[in-house]
Order: C-alpha cells, then sequence, then structure tokens
C-alpha cells in the first residue's frame, strides 16, 4: 500500500467507535482478532500489514476505553456551589458571557469545607466580564465561585451532544459563576498571559476605529472570535457557505505561511524556517490552539522537515500522520465536526486535486488550449474542495449552497488580503501603538472587511440558498468511502489493468460497510443507507413547553411546539431536529391552545417551513392566526378525528359550542393512534376537565398505552379518577430544567410513581421516543439512547365511536 498511514489511521478511528458505542463488545471482537491474528496470520506483507492494522485498531480502541473511565472529580460536586482555582487556559467571548477554561487544581465546598484536588478542564460560564479584563485572565492563577452542573448530552434525536463536544475539550463540568465573585491572581504562564493580554489590548484600540460589523469580521477572520459577529451577519456567510472564512482554520495558517514565504523570497533556508515555525506557533497560541490550525501547522512543519530531509512531501500521508497522533492523544476529536471538516478538507485536496489536474491537462492537450488549463487549474482546488465537503457541510447545518464553488474563492481572495492586513495591522499596535499608521491600517481593514459583507449580503440575495435535511448518515458513510476509493491508486490500478471483478468486489464491500457500520453502531435503526431514524413518537424537549412529533412513512404531524420569549425555539431546536431527521415540511401542526409555550413554536417554524395546515381549538376560532404562515387552518372539537398516513388522532376535548373559564380548560384533548401504540395527550387541561372526561361520553377512549402528563406535571392536574380511567404503563412530563413553577409537582410524581406507571421526564432525560410496538412490547428511550423503557400491553376492545374524519 502506498499510504499506510492512511489505513493505521482508518483502523484506529474504528477502534475507537468501536469503544464508545459498543465498549462490551470490543473487548470481544478485539480477543477474537487477536487470536485469528496468531492462528491463522500467513508470512511475509500481508501479515505485517494485518499486525501494524491490529496494533492501530487496539491503540484506538484502549485510549478510548481510558478516556471513557476516567473519573471527574469535580463531577461529584454536581448541583452544588463551589470554588474552583486554577490556571486560566484560553478565553471566549460569547453572547451575553465569556467562557473560561480553567485547568483547575483545587476544588472547596464553601458551605461544608470539603476540599478536593482537581487536575482537569472546568469550563466557566462568567457573566459581567468585559473585554479587557476577560482577555487578560488567560495565563493567571483565577478562582471562581459558582454552582458547578454537567453539561447536556443529546436532548433530542439527531440534535447536538454537548457533552461529548466538550469532553474533545478536556472538559466534563461547568462552572456558572459572576465576575463579582471572581478572584485574579499572579501569572504563571507569562507567553500565554502576554499574547491574550495584548490581543485584548489590540481589540480595545481597533473596535473604535472600525465598523461594528466590520470589526466583528475581523476579529473571526484573525483570531476566530465569533462573540463579535453580529448573528444577521453570520447567517448570511453561512447561506453562501463562506462561514469557514470566519473561524481560524487551516486556510487562514496556509494564508500566513504564504506571506511568510513571499517575505522571503520564496528561500526555504533555516532562517526561513525559524521565522515561520514562530510566527506558526504564536499564531497558534493567538486562536487558542483551535485543532484546525495545529492540524495546518503540524502538516506545515512536516512539509518543511521532508524538503530539508529532501524527502517527498505527501499531502494525505502528512494529514494520516497528524491525525493518527491527534486522536491517540484525545480520541472524542473523532467526533467533533470542526475537526472533521479541517481534516477532511486536506484529504479531498489530497485525494481528488491530482486526479482533477490530470484530466484538466488531458482536456486542455486535446483542445490545445493554454488559457483554458490556466483557468481550470486555478478553479480545480475550490470544486476539489466542493465535492469533498459538500454533503458532511449540508450534514452538519442543514443548509446547501449550491453556488458556494462561485462565492468561495472571491470570499477565500479577499480574506486572503484581509488576513496579512489584519495581522500587520496588529504588528503596527504592538511596535508604535496608536497613531496615525495604526488609524490608516484600521481603515484599510474596514475597506477590506466591509468588501468581504457586501460580496455575502450580494449573493445571499441573488444565489439561492436553501435549508434542506441532512443526507442519511448511511448514504452519507458510503460516499465518503465510494469517495475515497474512487481517486485512491488502488482504483487506478484496477482500472487500468481491467480487473473489473476486484475493482467491482471493492466497491460491493465499501457500500456494504458503509451501510453497515452505522447500523451495528446503533446510530441508525436500518441497514438501509437512504433510512431515517423514524419513531413513531417524539416528545421533544423544548423546554419549559410541549412539543409531540407524531411519524408514519411520510406523514409528519406536530402537536404543539413549545416556545419561549427569550429565544427562537424553531430555529434552536424544531428545524435543527425536523431536518435532521429527514423531514421537508409538516403535514399538520396541532395546537391544543395558544399559550405561548405550545404555540409560539410553530408560529415561528412556519416562518421557515413549509406546514400544511395549522389545527386550533373551535373555542379560539377568533385567534388572530397573522403570525402563521401555512396552507389552510382548521379548527377541531370533540368528536372530531384526524386521519393521515397511518396515524390516527381523536379529539375527545373541548366540546364544541362550549364556554370555559380559561385557556387551560380548552386545551384539546386528543388520543393518538400509529403503530399499535394509543398516546393520550391533553395539553394543559386541568383536573376538573380530567374529572369530565372520565365521567363523559369518551371516557373509554382514555385508555392508553402512555399519558403525557396536562400541564408539565403540575399539581393542578393529573388526578386519580382521571389516571385510573387512562391506565397508562408510561407517562411522559415534559417540562424545563429549573422551571419557576416547581413542575413536576411533588404529588404528581408520587402518585404515579406509587401507580407502578413509569415515568419520563424531558428535564431529565432529554426527548422520549417511542420506536414502535411489536408483537405487544413498545421499546422508549431517550434521546441519547442510555435511557431504555419497555412496556407490554395488550390492545383495549374499544368500539370505533361516532367520530367524523377530517
Amino acid at each position: 500500500m502506498r499510504r499506510p498511514l492512511a489505513a493505521a489511521l482508518a483502523a484506529q478511528c474504528l477502534g475507537i467507535l468501536t469503544a464508545y458505542y459498543a465498549p462490551r463488545a470490543a473487548l470481544v471482537l478485539w480477543a477474537g482478532a487477536g487470536a485469528a491474528l496468531c492462528l491463522y496470520c500467513p508470512a511475509g506483507r500481508r501479515a505485517a500489514a494485518a499486525l501494524a492494522a491490529f496494533a492501530f485498531f487496539s491503540a484506538g480502541l484502549f485510549s478510548m476505553y481510558a478516556k471513557e473511565r476516567r473519573p471527574s472529580a469535580a463531577a461529584e460536586f454536581a448541583g452544588s456551589v463551589v470554588t474552583v482555582s486554577g490556571t486560566a487556559k484560553g478565553i471566549a467571548v460569547k453572547d451575553g458571557y465569556v467562557a473560561v477554561t480553567l485547568r483547575a487544581e483545587a476544588l472547596i465546598v464553601p458551605k461544608t469545607g470539603e476540599r478536593a484536588v482537581l487536575r482537569e478542564n472546568v469550563l466557566v460560564r462568567a457573566d459581567g466580564l468585559d473585554g479587557p479584563q476577560a482577555y487578560d485572565l488567560p495565563g493567571r492563577l483565577v478562582s471562581f465561585t459558582g454552582e458547578l452542573s454537567l453539561p447536556d448530552g443529546r436532548r433530542n434525536p439527531g440534535g447536538f451532544d454537548y457533552s461529548l463536544y466538550l469532553k474533545g475539550r478536556g472538559v466534563r463540568t461547568i462552572l456558572s459563576a459572576s465576575s463579582g465573585r471572581m478572584e485574579a491572581g499572579r501569572v504563571r504562564s507569562g507567553f500565554l498571559h502576554l499574547l491574550s493580554a495584548e490581543k485584548g489590548r489590540f481589540f480595545g484600540a481597533a473596535a473604535p476605529l472600525m465598523d461594528k460589523d466590520a470589526f466583528g469580521v475581523t476579529a473571526g477572520l484573525l483570531f476566530g472570535e465569533k462573540g463579535f459577529i453580529d448573528s444577521s451577519d453570520y447567517e448570511e456567510f453561512r447561506k453562501t457557505g463562506t462561514a469557514h472564512v470566519l473561524a481560524v482554520s487551516g486556510l487562514h495558517t496556509g494564508m500566513l505561511y504564504a506571506v511568510i514565504r513571499k517575505l522571503f523570497a520564496g528561500r526555504r533556508n533555516a532562517a526561513s524556517t525559524i521565522v515561520s515555525a514562530a510566527a506558526l506557533c504564536c499564531y497558534a497560541a493567538l486562536s487558542d490552539f483551535s485543532v484546525s490550525v495545529l492540524r495546518a501547522c503540524c502538516m506545515i512543519f512536516l512539509g518543511m522537515a521532508a524538503f530539508h530531509m529532501r524527502r517527498r512531501y505527501d499531502m494525505l500521508s502528512a494529514a494520516s500522520l497528524t491525525a493518527v497522533v491527534f486522536t491517540l492523544a484525545d480520541p472524542y476529536l473523532v467526533f467533533d465536526s470542526g475537526t472533521r471538516l479541517s481534516f477532511l478538507a486536506a484529504y479531498s485536496l489530497g485525494s481528488a486535486l491530482p486526479w482533477m489536474e490530470l484530466k484538466l491537462l488531458e482536456i486542455s492537450d486535446r483542445l490545445r488550449s493554454e488559457l483554458f488549463f490556466s483557468f481550470s487549474r486555478a478553479a480545480a482546488p475550490a470544486a476539489a474542495i466542493y465535492a469533498g465537503m459538500t454533503p458532511l457541510l449540508v450534514y452538519t447545518y442543514m443548509y446547501f449552497s449550491p453556488f458556494t464553488f462561485l462565492t468561495n474563492p472571491a470570499a477565500a481572495f479577499i480574506a486572503g488580503l484581509l488576513l496579512p492586513a489584519g495581522l500587520a495591522l496588529f504588528a503596527v499596535w504592538e511596535l508604535f501603538g496608536k497613531g496615525i499608521l495604526f488609524a490608516a491600517g484600521c481603515g484599510a481593514a474596514n475597506g477590506l472587511a466591509r468588501s468581504l459583507l457586501a460580496l455575502c449580503s450580494r449573493a445571499s440575495s441573488l444565489l439561492p440558498s436553501f435549508r434542506c435535511p441532512a443526507p442519511p448518515l448511511g448514504a452519507l458513510c458510503c460516499y465518503y468511502l465510494l469517495f475515497f476509493f474512487f481517486f485512491s491508486e488502488s482504483r487506478y490500478i484496477f482500472w487500468r489493468k481491467k480487473a473489473y471483478r476486484p475493482l467491482a468486489l471493492c466497491f460491493a464491500g465499501l457500500l456494504a460497510a458503509g451501510c453497515a457500520l452505522p447500523f451495528l453502531f446503533g446510530e441508525t435503526q436500518s441497514p438501509l443507507p437512504w433510512k431515517y431514524n423514524e419513531y413513531a413518537a417524539c416528545f421533544l424537549d423544548v423546554g419549559q413547553g410541549d412539543c409531540i412529533h407524531l411519524r408514519s412513512g411520510k406523514t409528519d404531524i406536530l402537536i404543539d411546539g413549545g416556545g419561549s420569549l427569550l429565544s427562537n425555539t424553531a430555529e434552536k431546536t424544531l428545524a435543527p431536529y425536523l431536518l435532521k431527521n429527514g423531514v421537508r415540511s409538516v403535514d399538520a401542526a396541532v395546537i391544543t391552545h395558544p399559550d405561548t409555550d405550545h404555540s409560539l413554536g410553530i408560529a415561528q417554524l412556519s416562518q421557515i417551513m413549509e406546514i400544511e395546515t395549522v389545527f386550533l381549538p373551535e373555542a379560539f376560532k377568533d385567534e388572530d392566526l397573522s403570525g402563521f404562515r401555512c396552507g389552510s387552518a382548521a379548527l377541531l372539537s370533540a368528536g372530531d378525528e384526524l386521519r393521515a398516513g397511518g396515524i390516527s388522532l381523536k379529539v375527545l376535548w373541548p366540546e364544541e359550542g362550549g364556554s370555559y373559564v380559561d385557556a387551560n380548560s380548552a386545551s384539546l384533548v386528543c388520543l393518538a393512534e400509529t403503530k399499535g401504540a394509543r398516546i393520550l395527550l391533553t395539553g394543559d387541561i386541568p383536573s376538573r376537565v380530567e374529572e369530565k372526561l372520565a365521567a363523559g361520553a369518551f371516557a373509554e377512549y382514555l385508555k392508553a398505552d402512555i399519558l403525557k402528563a396536562a400541564h408539565h406535571g403540575s399539581a393542578g392536574s393529573t388526578g386519580e379518577t382521571f389516571l385510573a380511567a387512562c391506565d397508562p404503563a408510561a407517562a411522559v412530563i415534559s417540562c424545563g430544567r429549573g422551571n419557576p413553577y416547581g413542575h413536576p409537582a411533588p404529588r404528581v410524581v408520587a402518585l404515579l410513581s406509587d401507580s407502578d406507571i413509569i415515568i419520563c421526564r424531558t428535564d431529565e432525560d432529554g426527548a422520549i421516543c417511542l420506536k414502535g410496538s411489536k408483537d405487544g412490547v413498545m421499546e422508549l428511550e431517550n434521546a441519547s439512547g442510555r435511557k431504555r423503557w419497555h412496556i407490554r400491553r395488550e390492545a383495549p376492545n374499544i368500539r370505533t365511536g361516532p367520530f367524523s374524519r377530517r
């Protein structure tokens, strides 16, 4: 094999994934593979290759085992008010707070005096810190007092796993503190403190001399400080597929190295190497040692070493060696989207670009056009990156920009001017401070940043970009396995030798691997690559609110959509969840009542995703629907039934023409039947409505497998009589963590527990998903898949009833 390091990386990553997703089976697989090698492995090169693959698989396996089983001393104090002290490693300015990464050394519980010695990172969310004060912290001994908590895992299916993201940065706990409860001590790391403090002073000097938007773009492009970028500006960059220029990456590091090479007139001697290495190390420190920058720096260092050692430099081998070292040191980087995108850019260039340039040379020879070859060769890198990165970008961000290959070269050109201009401005600040030269430099940087903003704004308005569902994980795996095999030397050799049968077997094997691996690791429910995970029902975690997604085939129904006046629930939760799970549009959105925590999310979602029909209770027929964009609207009352696909929704309350004392009393109560399961959805009805239902004409339809506890489990709902009439096997309580209402009420939790009913809570478990019913057994699981409940029920014998279909 020409590039054994690529195979080594694949084996190591397979070991990491196996240890994470199937820790018990991993040891059995490792022992079996080791025994097979000892007994059946032939001698020669194949034996060496097999042993090397096994060694790297073992390295990945046991590095992940070690990380997963490493105890966190701070995690034992989660939920307590503590004082944590240590050295600040870095800061990031966020919207409303500053995130400080603290290398913690000691922990004290002020209330009890209990102490603990720490050797781990703690993420501090500090409120009230201003810019100069925040940038003065890195390198100092600092102590914070606040409440310690554990980071969230995956809260909704396909959603962002914040806990796993932080593990990749060595963080297991979060401390919420304020600047008033912080004490800054002496400087421990002079170099780190100097760079951070100078960066803060530079920002303080440049910000008044530049437009706010232009300064945000400049800060983001130079050092990855995205906290200064306006959210609407960032959204335009994302729509046009150019957001990568605002996060320091290999592109920026390559630009810096190219500028240094230009200053030395392309000479590669000891002086240029030393200056380049020093500049790149300083830039990595200024960018808080971003993985993307470190990756690019390592690859550049390998290139410089290869030149001085008179060895051939291969981009794929350099990227593979860097990835092997990085993932061995921190196996959680395999799950980090930024790391994946950074290495994928290098792999796309290293694999696809040589083939593209060869084909372009053949075409130009036929056309006998040097101009064609020059133009196409300049565009080839963008095409290679576009082909390699677009599927993963769509999977990660659920945005597709078909013309990004047009906007990216222009954006990269402007960024290529702004980056050296900004770094030169930083050097001017360090050497001369404020003055005419610094002000002139700020003006030049401001103009370039405004040009970049204008480009993205014009491209966003002229070139179409749109939200789209993420590709299924199986299809994504198949694409990349076939993509890299197509551009490999192995495929080329098979093709030239006309060895079509081995070639077909390789393609079939890679397709099988791409289908099987996500399924075996439990990330997909089906080995078919075009299949999304499909739950019969999903009680989403929307904070303090309700949202239930019913799905059967291509039919999607939402019951409520949560909502908060403090954030956009549709942008933050609903749209990412739906798109990640392959939902393009919603067939019906049923709003149980118009309270904000039930209806606002649907109104916000209707602005960015197609909703065919919105249904409201008949009691709210005069409700203003101007905030909803939908195909049609309709009213529901007791006796109505909705049928769509394999979903039936029987309305049990409110009565048509009735009058109600408040909105909660007029909430829709529906019995949903899907895939053999009966789910009673109760909105926010109080106990007096529950008693009317238990004694009314639709009492027999209250029998359910799963009950959605009314009004988020409040004390004024879920009475004993109603619970006996429903007789559920499980109850789902949808409420927000730490909500000010005390939901769920202790009485409700105790009643459900005493009735031997399984209790599932979105505040504790995240989204609750029903997989379906098979042979009378239903399986519930939370979004992370770490909790599962099994329900065995017999279908009740209930008459059809006087329901009118809608």
